[in-house]
């Protein structure tokens, strides 16, 4: 899993855990974050940025070393939330971009082996959200605006196919077989796109958002949160659309704490989540069982990107 620890100098270091166990990426001399997390045999590959000498990077790390993103010198990348995605195929590495601007037009893209993709939109400006590699097609899942409201939208191949005319969000995407899932918000209902079609998922205590997807066989899962009228949010997980609040209701309650699955994975009968879960605090569910993670108490930033690689 991919996160952040909080040093006891008040920097955040990005980090990953292998089964609870923290490895550091950066030290605490200043800001890193961990965004996403991949596995390509025995290599391990992170996604996040820095702060060197005041300004921030983007880069990744592969096996602990880092790699800097570069941007050529008309475009400026300023979202801090850009490299929270990253996939591999073989000896290509892609990174995401949440956005940059070029000519005056924010655009989504992506890095392939360190250099910036821009994708196309006649939108007003594009984000990106997800990345994911399907033998040679590269897919990318996010946000346009081309009518002051943000419409869901994925790319394939840098094609852009908006999913609705109304207000909503891709927020991550996955492909199985010929199969293409889409997991984010549609209105205030969680939702997800399966070739282009939504499924509205149950939410009977507000609003909700699918943060993230997965599949397994023929059930489809999703990870994300619902708004709860009287309280806040609660991490929740639907199978087939139907919602389960991943921890009991009665801590949200009171109104003072928070919770939200930000990644899924699911392998063989057993289902993995990662987020926040009340004041801050790192951690994972397996089964509805919730596991912290040594070293985060108290933290501001959460386990974003989750990775199984069964033996």
């Amino acid at each position: 899993m991919a996160g952040t620890i909080l040093a006891s100098n008040g920097h955040y270091v990005a980090a990953y855990w292998k089964n609870g166990v923290p490895v550091k990426l950066g030290d605490s001399s200043s800001n890193s974050f961990a965004y996403s997390i991949a596995v390509n045999g025995t290599d391990i590959y992170v996604a996040g940025n820095n702060t060197i000498n005041g300004n921030t990077v983007y880069l990744y790390w592969k096996n602990g070393v880092a790699t800097i993103l570069t941007t050529p010198s008309n475009v400026s990348v300023y979202q801090s939330t850009s490299a929270h995605g990253i996939a591999v195929s073989g000896n290509d590495v892609y990174v995401m971009c949440y956005s940059a601007v070029q000519n005056g037009y924010e655009k989504a893209g992506y890095w392939k082996n360190g250099t910036l993709v821009l994708l196309p939109s006649t939108a007003s400006w594009a984000t990106a959200q997800s990345i994911f590699i399907n033998g040679n097609d590269v897919y990318v899942a996010g946000q346009t605006e081309p009518l002051d409201i943000g419409y869901a939208t994925y790319w394939k191949n840098g094609v852009a196919t908006v999913l609705s005319d109304t207000a909503s969000a891709a927020n991550d995407i996955i492909v199985k077989g010929n199969d293409v899932y889409i997991a984010g918000i549609l209105n205030v209902s969680a939702v997800y796109w399966k070739n282009g079609t939504a499924h509205k998922a149950t939410s009977n205590d507000g609003s909700a958002d699918a943060l993230a997807i997965a599949v397994n066989g023929n059930d489809v899962y999703l990870a994300g949160y619902t708004n709860l009228i009287t309280a806040n949010d609660a991490a929740t997980y639907w199978k087939n659309g139907v919602s389960t609040y991943i921890t009991p209701l009665t801590p949200y309650q009171t109104g003072q704490n928070w919770s939200s699955g930000q990644a899924i994975a699911i392998n063989g009968d057993d289902m993995y989540i990662t987020g926040p879960f009340l004041n801050y605090y790192n951690c994972y569910w397996e089964n509805g069982k919730f596991i912290p993670l040594a070293e985060n108490a108290n933290m501001e930033y959460t386990i974003n990107g989750l990775a199984i690689v069964p033996h």
